[in-house]
């Protein structure tokens, strides 16, 4: 139960320093780029022209996968890295 609490405590972290331009899916399976973020609601450009409001929670920031496993990137490597 642990690191269940610590994947979602990191998935947590990553959704409220969410930054325009980050790549993210949202929560239904659908892949966006943020262009704009307010308090609860994420606004994510999924096609040319085409911009969805998307509550935050439901935006899965890059690094996790649909689970809430924080995924290692070469960044996540290196001196000092912990699996």
């Amino acid at each position: 139960m642990f690191s269940q609490r610590r994947r979602a405590r990191a998935v947590s972290e990553a959704q409220a320093a969410l930054q325009v331009g980050d790549e993210v899916m949202a929560a239904a399976g659908i892949f966006g780029t943020v262009v704009g973020v307010e308090d609860d609601v994420v606004r994510l450009q999924v096609a040319e022209g085409v911009v969805l409001r998307v509550a935050r929670r439901a935006v899965i920031p890059p690094g996790t996968d649909a689970s809430g496993r924080v995924s290692r990137t070469p960044r996540d490597e290196g001196p000092g890295a912990t699996a």
